[in-house]
């Protein structure tokens, strides 16, 4: 385990961060960034993820003015795939996230972020992040995602599986992935999910 996030949630059984190097001033803004992100989550129920820009963060505080707070309202991938279809990228941003499995962590390369913590992330989630070189941490580590009835695996996780295909065996699977598919294949799967729902 690696400390670098580790006072992020105090609660928080497990915490990991990818082997990407991080010098302590980065490591010391990253968690500022989180910890702010963490506690705008914690307050907002409505939200799905807060991201924080990490620059915002160096000098120990945030200033939560202008671009620098990004609150993403929605459950699931919803909140990403906006950000998206919206032209945002989160380079240099740190986000907080409910629940992030392999679906969400490629979107979330996608935007370009830097750290992602989730309160519940899945092992394949922790792989795609570090793939991407993007720092991931949990409160808590799952086999897998589950869809919202728990009787079966989240219906975006089983349409990513269709791109993990790595088409050169020396990449690690998620490297090689090719993320405009992955957001394509996302966007399909959350397209007949919402055609599925009976209407009210």
């Amino acid at each position: 385990m690696c400390d670098a996030f580790g006072s992020l949630v105090s609660d928080a059984s497990v915490s990991e961060v990818s082997a990407r190097d991080v010098t302590e001033s980065d490591a010391s803004a990253v968690q500022a960034a989180l910890s702010y992100a963490r506690g705008v989550l914690d307050a907002r129920p409505e939200a799905g993820c807060v991201a924080v820009c990490v620059g915002c963060c160096a000098s120990g505080g945030v200033t939560p003015a202008g671009s620098a707070v990004l609150c993403g309202s929605g459950r699931g991938v919803r909140p990403l795939l906006a950000w998206l279809a919206q032209g945002v990228r989160l380079d240099g941003y740190a986000a907080v996230d409910r629940v992030v499995g392999r679906g969400a962590a490629l979107l979330y390369a996608k935007l370009g972020v830097e750290a992602v913590h989730a309160l519940t992330m899945s092992e394949a989630g922790v792989a795609a992040l570090r793939a991407h070189g993007v720092l991931a941490s949990y409160d808590r580590l799952v086999p897998v995602i589950l869809n919202r009835a728990g009787d079966g695996m989240c219906p975006i996780e089983c349409a990513v599986t269709s791109v993990d295909e790595a088409s050169d065996a020396s990449l690690p699977v998620d490297l090689d992935v090719d993320l405009d598919e992955a957001e394509s294949v996302i966007r399909a799967a959350v397209a007949h999910l919402m055609a599925s729902r009976p209407s009210d």
